[in-house]
């Protein structure tokens, strides 16, 4: 979707700007695993990715020639030891699973991944590996209309003890 607005008043001339319609940002946590060497190269490419970012904010792609269902924006480290790293990222509407799984079939490792963009209700919890997809669990509906109907409890805190399970 197209929009104009008005970036500068120069003179009694107004000045437009055309930009698209911002993204809805779909937040994924992530906890990756795998051995030491496997996650010392993936390391390399995700604090090279990260660095990059921090100087010209734009989406990365995590060492992938080619991006399926969009760009890692966003990286911020929460832990990391020597066998795993634990991060968040933002995609663009909803999470990229398949270029993320392409990430842990080229790394030789494990993820674990729990998305959710909720102005849209899209969130869940998904398993990867270095053989693929191995499970995608969107949140069911009924407990997406149970936290509608919640006052106090958060779509994080939902999503977390929901996934215990997963």
């Amino acid at each position: 979707m197209k929009h104009g607005r008005i970036v500068d008043d120069v003179g009694g001339l107004l000045l437009f700007a055309t930009h698209y319609a911002m993204a809805h940002w779909c937040i994924n946590t992530v906890y990756c695993s795998g051995t030491a060497a496997a996650m010392n190269t993936f390391k390399t490419v995700f604090h090279n990715d990260r660095l990059l970012q921090s100087t010209d904010a734009i989406g990365t792609s995590l060492g992938l020639a080619d991006i399926e269902e969009g760009y890692f924006y966003s990286f911020q480290l929460l832990e990391e030891t020597e066998t795993s790293l634990h991060f968040i990222y933002e995609t663009k509407w909803t999470p990229n699973l398949a270029d993320l799984t392409r990430v842990c079939e080229q790394f030789g490792i494990a993820a674990k991944v729990e998305y959710i963009e909720d102005s849209m209700g899209v969130c869940g919890v998904a398993n990867l590996s270095e053989a693929g997809l191995l499970s995608d669990y969107p949140l069911p509906e009924d407990l997406q209309n149970q936290l509608a109907l919640s006052d106090s409890m958060k779509l994080e805190d939902l999503l977390y003890q929901w996934s215990l399970g997963k």
